[in-house]
């Protein structure tokens, strides 16, 4: 399923884990409770590996700014 990122989940039946993804998506990604289903799985995760990409302190070689484009 692709590369963990870093936390225990519990999945569904469906096979979702719908408390991380509400989680990460308005707490993390500051979206609100009334559209953050609205994310897709994709959209989802590719937000979040840019999230932990940026806030990873261990990732801070330099104090470089940095465009959108180079991190998409």
């Amino acid at each position: 399923m692709g590369k963990s990122l870093g936390f225990n989940s519990s999945k569904s039946s469906d096979g979702w884990d719908w408390e991380w993804f509400r989680y990460g998506s308005t707490v993390i990604l500051n979206r609100t409770d009334n559209n953050w289903g609205q994310l897709t799985p994709r959209e989802f995760n590719s937000l979040m590996r840019i999230h932990i990409e940026i806030n990873d302190p261990k990732s801070k070689k330099e104090d470089k700014l940095k465009y959108i484009d180079d991190v998409l």
